[in-house]
């Protein structure tokens, strides 16, 4: 099998020049009778050979090192790097260490061939040359412009540059471009007085400033790499000696480590970049006096911060790359914008969204650290020991990467120990013709190298199949994965590191968060939303599980998995209060009963209900239609005694104005208490003509005045 790397380093390049050289490759290795198939035909697009760290050359090493191929083909030796120091040992190891053939086909090297480390060592050495002339070529022909008051593109946010009104060129044929001239922009150079006006009149901070820039979308200079608006571009911008006319070149001088490819810039002296300076008074945007009053608040700004920096002048923080101590580090993502949050407030109390600051996003909420860290522990904790089926499906699952686990991963390491043995044989007979021998042949030694070659690989991957972990030898019970899923759990409970792995292993990804607005409440609070997959949990307690599926792919996310929704809200005593309150109105307790259990009086205690009922997104029940439905708890009321008198008149065949008259009440009063008992039980309430009309003997059927009383005292 062969393989083949390519490489463009320009973005002005075309992608065809990939296609040219695979091409190139594909036809040589015809000719040596090998094929080379796309998924290992290895390129880098617009990335410089002079860089050590690359993604299609990783992948080209990582498949070598596992003898995917065993011939790899180059158009030139110049695609794989220009510094000898990088390219060499590349080769070497490719070589020597993987046993990989290596043809460049346009400078007819061939690591087959006697001597072919000398001729590629001279080839690298004539590209590492190149390179360094390439670039001072291009220096000096900036410097040549610069000097001719022409644009070499170093202008700032609120300047471009137009074609020389003189008509002058440079280049010739059809290479020859006009020479550019600098020009005021005007839109972007009233955003500059804006800012500056801001900064010096106004007082408003940087912050301010850069989220307004945002908001109104203005559009960075032609060199941005990102679209937003930052600190450091506002103060980049207040501290440009361009806006009042002074435009110097050549401050810094860029050098480069050969062994990596990594830039760094260093300045260069006053005494050498004077010549490089120029006046252009014409393209003046601010007065000395307002960008002198900038420079004073900026320098002001940055002695307060003194004590912060380090000796480079740079905000004391945490080394690049480095992880966070707390918690919930890079794990809260905005729904809105995708970034994580980051800490802040006094002490790093709280998170917040940096775009949100910028005034690109809108989840301006924050979150309190502490408390999103308890209130998840607290979730996750209670899911992996509380939730059933949950457990459940962890154990059917690691139950399942058992057995997958013995049927798809057959120990090779017998195969291994007597591929290895057979290799020793085969050394041994030819060490054997080389002591017999007088005058051995050439190819009895490469043969011998090959096979020392193929010893050591095989050598390589027993040790790494020996230290992979292995399942065990018995299935795992469900008593053994509910043990470890305790143990989990109680992480989640330890010191912060091992709470931050023990979530890290459960979670699937970020957890993402989103303004809501809370029910009953006029502030924003954060809903932060998750999922716990159960092939997290497997891969978390059970170490011989890989998460990953057979092709390499993350395994789908199932219906058992866990999905957990968090309120960010912390609750209050007023909370607490409707949460007790609302179980006991669910369990049927008399309104009394509830406001004596609660501590508040009746008043309080039907608005807590309210409150309650409003967050749950459900009506409450009308006080005396739930008194009426209630048997027990509570004392009946005078009117609810009036109601049952009513309706034991009406059965008896009085009329309104009669049961008014026994009851002592008005007409009004005892028409709403029938009615209020047809409604309860849902019959419709006859009107009178109706009624009267099947009331027989009405004109004889009034009942003595002490009716009432009697019936109360019976």
């Amino acid at each position: 099998m062969a393989s083949s790397y390519s490489r463009y380093s320009s973005d002005q390049q075309s992608e065809s020049s990939i296609d040219d050289q695979q091409r190139v490759c594909r036809e040589r290795a015809e000719r040596d009778g090998f094929g080379i198939l796309p998924e290992y035909e290895f390129s880098d697009e617009a990335v410089s050979g002079t860089k050590r760290k690359r993604e299609g050359l990783g992948r080209l090493l990582t498949a070598a090192e596992r003898g995917v191929f065993r011939v790899l083909y180059f158009h030139s030796l110049s695609r794989l790097a220009r510094e000898s120091v990088i390219g060499m040992p590349i080769l070497k190891t490719l070589v020597y260490t993987y046993g990989v053939r290596i043809i460049s086909v346009s400078e007819g090297v061939d690591s087959n061939m006697l001597g072919w480390e000398t001729i590629a060592t001279f080839i690298c050495l004539h590209h590492e040359q190149f390179i360094r002339d390439l670039a001072a070529n291009v220096f000096k022909g900036q410097e040549g412009t610069v000097l001719s008051n022409f644009s070499v593109g170093d202008y700032r946010f609120g300047y471009d540059s137009v074609p020389s009104p003189n008509g002058e060129m440079v280049g010739r044929g059809r290479n020859a471009k006009p020479r550019m001239v600098y020009r005021i922009q005007p839109e972007q150079a009233d955003v500059v007085r804006d800012v500056f006006h801001w900064f010096t009149k106004k007082k408003e901070n940087l912050a301010w400033i850069v989220g307004e820039l945002n908001r109104r979308r203005v559009p960075k200079d032609h060199r941005a790499s990102t679209p937003d608006w930052d600190r450091s571009c506002v103060i980049r911008m207040l501290r440009s000696e361009k806006y009042v006319g002074l435009w110097w070149w050549g401050r810094t001088k860029t050098n480069r480590d050969p062994t990596t490819g990594d830039k760094w810039q260093e300045p260069r002296s006053e005494e050498e970049t004077a010549k490089w300076l120029r006046h252009f008074p014409d393209l003046r945007i601010i007065d000395d006096e307002t960008f002198f009053e900038a420079q004073r608040i900026l320098d002001e700004n940055n002695e307060r911060v003194k004590g912060h920096r380090d000796k480079k002048g740079r905000l004391n923080g945490s080394a690049k790359g480095a992880r966070r101590g707390h918690l919930l580090s890079q794990l809260i993502k905005c729904l809105e914008c995708d970034s994580k949050f980051q800490v802040g407030g006094a002490h790093g109390k709280y998170l917040f969204c940096p775009k949100a600051r910028k005034g690109t996003c809108g989840c301006r909420t924050t979150l309190n650290r502490s408390r999103a860290e308890r209130m998840i522990l607290e979730e996750i904790g209670q899911r992996v020991l509380e939730d059933e089926a949950w457990s459940q499906a962890v154990v059917d699952a690691t139950v399942a990467a058992w057995n997958d686990s013995r049927r798809t991963r057959p120990d090779e390491t017998p195969g291994l120990r007597q591929q290895i043995q057979q290799i020793e044989r085969k050394i041994a007979k030819l060490l054997d013709q080389l002591e017999e021998d007088d005058d051995p042949a050439p190819e009895i030694r490469v043969r011998l190298s090959q096979r020392r070659r193929e010893k050591e690989m095989a050598e390589r991957r027993l040790k790494e199949m020996e230290s992979e972990p292995k399942p065990p030898a018995e299935p795992p019970t469900p008593e053994c994965v509910r043990g470890a899923l305790s143990k989990l759990a109680e992480s989640l409970k330890g010191a912060p590191k091992l709470a931050r792995e023990a979530i890290g292993e459960l979670l699937n990804g970020a957890i993402v968060v989103r303004e809501i607005k809370s029910t009953g409440q006029q502030r924003k609070v954060l809903q932060g939303t998750f999922s716990l997959p159960v092939s997290k949990a497997v891969k978390a307690i059970a170490d011989w599980h890989r998460e990953e599926n057979a092709d390499g792919s993350e395994p789908q996310v199932g219906e058992a998995d866990e999905t957990i929704v968090i309120d960010f809200r912390e609750q209050t005593r007023t909370d607490e209060q409707g949460d007790m309150a609302w179980e006991l109105y669910q369990q049927d307790e008399p309104h009394n009963e509830i406001a004596r259990l609660v501590g508040v009086d009746k008043s309080q205690l039907t608005k807590i209900l309210r409150q309650a009922a409003k967050r749950r997104g459900v009506e409450l029940e009308d006080g005396r239609a739930r008194r009426a439905r209630l048997k027990h708890g509570y004392t009946r009321t005078l009117y609810e005694k009036l109601i049952e008198l009513a309706m034991e008149l009406w059965n008896q065949g009085l009329l309104i104005h009669q049961i008014a008259e026994c009851l002592r009440v008005d007409s009004a009063t005892a028409t709403k208490s029938v009615k209020t008992w047809h409604d309860r039980n849902g019959v419709p309430m006859p009107d009178g003509r109706t009624r009267r009309s099947f009331v027989v003997g009405r004109s004889g059927n009034r009942l003595s005045e002490n009716w009432l009383i009697d019936s109360e005292a019976g």
